[in-house]
């Protein structure tokens, strides 16, 4: 694509709009203009790289645009929306964006991006001192033990399934582990996506 440069005129006409309008009007006033007069120019759909905020959130989403970037919508207290464009790890399916979104808009209202990354990280900390706790005391009392692997990459293997129906105690430890195991999965999801977020391009078209 080739791009012509901009006569006197036109320059001059970009230049008395776009000041009358940072003077007599919002930020989203000037930015619609700005597009608008991008648009016309080229003849095609404009897209204006804007500063990111810091604001305070009211609600987010996340809405995937091709297998492996996603577009997140910020609604900051104040009534302003960013769109901010993200990309992906492989293999995150839809629902996981879907889940994260009604995860954080239960917690988010009120915090920065990075406010609501810092609690999460926080608790998912919690979370595993919890599991590290519950995990050694099944496996002490020869409920459970871990398969081979390292860390992340190891499983809890469960015996003694008779025994357990005797001992509800073990029982309640072991559903908690469960609860656990999938509490710190979606806060990792949850902690990666704000981060890719924190630090997305905003965009507007």
């Amino acid at each position: 694509m080739q791009v012509g440069d901009l006569n006197d005129a036109e320059r001059q006409s970009i230049q008395s709009q776009l000041t009358s309008v940072g003077q007599a009007q919002s930020v989203e006033a000037a930015l619609d203009q700005a597009l608008t007069r991008l648009s016309g120019l080229t003849r095609a759909a404009a897209v204006v790289l804007t500063p990111k905020s810091n604001a305070r959130l009211k609600h987010i989403e996340f809405v995937r645009l091709e297998p492996e970037k996603a577009l997140v919508i910020l609604v900051g207290e104040d009534g302003q929306v960013e769109n901010r464009v993200l990309s992906l790890p492989p293999g995150v399916p839809s629902s996981a964006l879907t889940e994260a979104g009604n995860f954080l808009n239960a917690r988010i209202r009120g915090r920065t991006l990075a406010e609501a990354r810092l609690e999460l990280e926080t608790a998912l900390g919690e979370a595993r001192a919890e599991l590290d706790q519950l995990t050694q005391k099944v496996i002490s009392a020869g409920i459970a033990s871990w398969s081979g692997g390292e860390n992340e990459d190891r499983q809890l293997i469960v015996r003694g399934h008779a025994n357990l129906l005797e001992d509800l105690h073990a029982l309640e430890d072991l559903e908690r582990v469960r609860l656990l195991f999938d509490d710190l999965e979606t806060k990792r999801g949850v902690i990666d996506l704000l981060g890719r977020a924190e630090t997305a391009e905003g965009v507007r078209i």
